[in-house]
């Protein structure tokens, strides 16, 4: 049995917006002087990171203020 984790992170990985981000990101450290390896995959990771992001999100969102 899978956990909802590993099919998340296989539903990300199966679309292009991992490798959009990737691009984008390597773009950026491109102009800043980061290594492409470092920043690739740092743009590879952040569609996964802003999924595990949203609960927190929308925890604040429903905390009172």
């Amino acid at each position: 049995m899978r956990s909802r984790s590993a099919d998340l992170s296989n539903a990300i990985e199966s679309g292009p917006v991992d490798e959009w981000t990737s691009a984008a990101v390597g773009r950026i450290g491109d102009l800043l002087g980061v290594s492409p390896e470092s920043s690739r995959a740092m743009g590879k990771q952040l569609p996964r990171m802003f999924v595990d992001f949203l609960p927190m999100m929308a925890g604040a969102a429903a905390a009172p203020a």
